[in-house]
């Protein structure tokens, strides 16, 4: 701010000289801070757009569905380790066929019958990296600020709406409820908040 911009001019004036060792550690200092400042804003501006684009649900972290986006993850990671020439997808995908595959189970295990459930099967059929490509540009199961809660961001294609809406029916039903608006500051954004308000 322009607070920070003053104290920049004010340590590197004439009686301070950039020039000399004490200078120059001042400049470096007001140099950092402007930058973690600008960085922490880049970062939540972008958080206020990713609000726009994506649908977001907070959902407890003892939900199985929870178990098994960690199991695909893990064995993406796994699959794709030393092997850039893979044709598995992007982690995005696998994060979808997670929830996709956590919901139909579910629904199978209510006994559910509906055109919910049908439409998710047909939809699994389909759920190959090939015929998913571009089709899920976002999908990550993140951390909050509680250790009970996860945070569900997913982005997809218009013709997929109809499954996700499906999906989000299925999560809310176990207790997670879906989030609008601009999301709070993650673990990261809290950590550099604290370090900036120390340096006040």
């Amino acid at each position: 701010g322009n607070a920070d911009k003053r104290r920049l001019v004010e340590e590197t004036g004439p009686g301070n000289s950039a020039g000399s060792s004490s200078g120059r550690h001042a400049v470096m200092e007001a140099l950092a801070l402007l930058t973690a400042k600008q960085a922490l804003q880049n970062t939540m501006d972008l958080k206020a757009v990713k609000a726009i684009l994506f649908r977001g649900w907070l959902m407890p972290t003892k939900l199985n569905v929870v178990d098994i986006c960690r199991q695909y993850t893990k064995d993406y990671a796994e699959k794709t380790k030393n092997n850039k020439g893979h044709n598995l997808g992007t982690p995005d995908m696998w994060v979808w066929r997670a929830f996709l595959t956590a919901t139909i189970e579910a629904l199978e295990g209510d006994g559910d019958v509906s055109e919910d459930l049908e439409l998710l099967k047909r939809h699994a059929v389909q759920c190959t990296p090939a015929l998913l490509k571009n089709k899920v540009p976002h999908a990550r199961l993140a951390k909050t600020a509680k250790d009970e809660e996860k945070r569900l961001e997913i982005h997809v294609v218009e013709e997929l709406t109809p499954v996700l809406d499906v999906i989000g029916k299925y999560l809310v039903s176990r207790g997670a409820r879906e989030i609008a608006g601009k999301p709070p500051k993650g673990d990261l954004e809290r950590k550099m908040q604290q370090i900036l308000d120390d340096l006040k």
